[in-house]
């Protein structure tokens, strides 16, 4: 398990086939894995969600950036495991991330107003969306919250 956060050096649309130019941990730990090994599998996970796990339930306002949200529900993330042991998947590197991609303020508002905190502040805005293409269309798999904005419903 990795994280979409090696792509922090965007502020566009990204995919597995985008030159990472920056270093960090996580990528140091990838490449190292993959130079390593014949067959690695890479998931990328974006914000992990669900159940507990609520964007926007805080006690007190905070500042935070906009931008679009790369979030996926662990339901989703356990689904893509069983998914991919059962079809016997060894190697590869996929995102994870659901496909529809809310702004922070949006869900924040949203889950503000349903879990009693308050919003925090908003300033600037990311356009970084990972796009999670290739699981879907190599695997034919559907989201089962593929709206982040609906996580929480």
């Amino acid at each position: 398990m990795s994280s979409t956060s090696v792509y922090r050096e965007f502020d566009s649309d990204v995919d597995e086939n985008v030159l990472i130019t920056k270093t960090s941990l996580i990528k140091e730990a990838e490449d190292l894995l993959l130079n390593s090994k014949e067959r690695v599998l890479i998931l990328r996970l974006g914000g992990l969600m669900g159940e507990d796990r609520v964007a926007g339930r805080w006690k007190s306002a905070t500042d935070f950036s906009d931008g679009f949200v790369n979030y996926i529900h662990r339901d989703d993330v356990i689904n893509i495991v069983k998914m991919m042991i059962k079809s016997g998947v060894n190697q590869g590197i996929y995102n994870l991330v659901a496909p529809v991609h809310p702004t922070r303020k949006e869900i924040h508002k949203k889950n503000s107003r349903k879990f009693g905190s308050e919003i925090g502040n908003f300033q600037g805005f990311s356009n970084r969306r990972v796009l999670a293409d290739k699981l879907i269309k190599e695997f034919e798999y559907t989201f089962l919250h593929p709206n982040q904005l609906e996580f929480w419903d």
